[in-house]
């Protein structure tokens, strides 16, 4: 499950959420963008309860702004059937076109319960070019959203993340933490350049032919938790028998700055 969603600034100045959204519906807009149930696809299992639960808002209150972005801003279709909820246009700012992504992405669409989403889905993903194509949605919603009406999620920096990541054929489990990682860096103001990016993957492919992934990805967890500033991977050998505990950890997180500087450089 991922830790971050990116969204981008645009999303304060799009001229439909300015005049049409009003705080309640921008509050409820980015939690859709940006809650734990989001996967690639855009299309999510999540039921009014839990958004009850994780927003705050009544029963109500969350009936009534799905029924607000669906029918009037044209934003989102749900399922009470299923429990899926639609996010129309989200395949424009996180889909890419590399064959890894497009491989883990098929897996994904054929979990999709509801037939209606899942052919509106497909029909966009067998789209030579679905990155530009505007693809109207039928069920349920008078018009097409245009891309000036949903949010932008990503950005050149995210995509070349997901595209080098893909490239390397890892598990969801290790796609999701290590764009947690890159976001996280992102965040602190470290982005990678390509090499540097290059060189982490590539150490990353070694670490999973020496340990089980999810000893890796407790680590790399582990690091962002600990708002460290590079991967110690001496926690895959040394953690579980080393006396010093955490002390010990942070002498190597002191030594990290060094390699993590070598890392993103490059160009």
């Amino acid at each position: 499950m991922a830790k971050y969603r990116a969204i981008s600034l645009n999303f304060w100045t799009d001229s439909k959420i300015v005049d049409d959204f009003t705080p309640e519906d921008r509050y409820f807009y980015l939690y859709l963008f940006t809650n734990p149930h989001t996967n690639l696809v855009g299309c999510y299992e999540i039921s009014v309860r839990q958004m009850v639960n994780e927003t705050g808002y009544s029963k109500d209150t969350i009936e009534r702004l799905i029924n607000r972005f669906a029918d009037i801003h044209k934003v989102i279709d749900y399922s009470e059937e299923t429990k899926e909820i639609l996010l129309i246009n989200w395949y424009k700012y996180n889909w890419t076109s590399s064959e890894k992504f497009r491989k883990s992405l098929l897996e994904q669409l054929n979990y999709v319960k509801n037939n209606a989403f899942r052919e509106y889905l497909m029909q966009i993903f067998e789209s030579p070019n679905y990155d530009t194509v505007s693809i109207p949605y039928g069920y349920g919603m008078d018009t097409s959203v245009s891309v000036s009406d949903t949010v932008s999620v990503s950005d050149k920096y995210i995509d070349i993340i997901i595209t080098s990541i893909n490239e390397h054929n890892y598990s969801t489990y290790i796609s999701n933490i290590l764009r947690d990682w890159f976001l996280y860096k992102k965040e602190k103001g470290n982005s990678y350049k390509p090499m540097g990016l290059s060189r982490l993957l590539n150490k990353v492919d070694k670490m999973l032919l020496s340990y089980p992934e999810e000893e890796v990805g407790k680590v790399i967890e582990e690091c962002m938790e600990r708002n460290y500033q590079g991967i110690i991977w001496d926690l895959l050998e040394k953690k579980g028998n080393h006396s010093g505990g955490s002390a010990y950890i942070d002498a190597i997180h002191n030594r990290l700055d060094v390699v993590d500087k070598w890392l993103k450089e490059g160009d």
